[in-house]
């Protein structure tokens, strides 16, 4: 298994302990199965990063670190950064001062 397989299948479980949280701030999703939101949610970012004309929108990622969402001590964060790599790397990841932009 590769390491962007082994960071899809994290962030994938993660997610579904979460359904109920982000359902709460996303009603589409609320009445969706867990495992089917985390589907939906995470196609929509690999569509936009598969597409040819994805250079006409630039993004960023948001940490949502918070109840339902922690990321508790080193080892978690660790985990966090290397799925974030592929993003933070994207040619369209906003960048300030050459530095790629997280949302905290």
């Amino acid at each position: 298994m590769t390491l962007e397989e082994i960071a899809r299948k994290v962030l994938r479980n993660y997610l579904i302990r979460c359904h109920k949280t982000i359902s709460a701030d996303y009603p589409l999703i609320a009445n969706m199965l867990p495992e089917n939101a985390v589907d939906y949610l995470n196609t929509r970012l690999e569509l936009y990063l598969k597409a040819k004309n994805n250079h006409h929108t630039k993004f960023c990622l948001l940490v949502a670190n918070h109840a339902g969402f922690e990321m508790k001590g080193t080892a978690d964060w660790k985990q966090a950064a290397d799925l974030w790599i592929p993003f933070l790397t994207h040619k369209q990841h906003i960048r300030v001062d050459n530095k790629p932009l997280l949302r905290l």
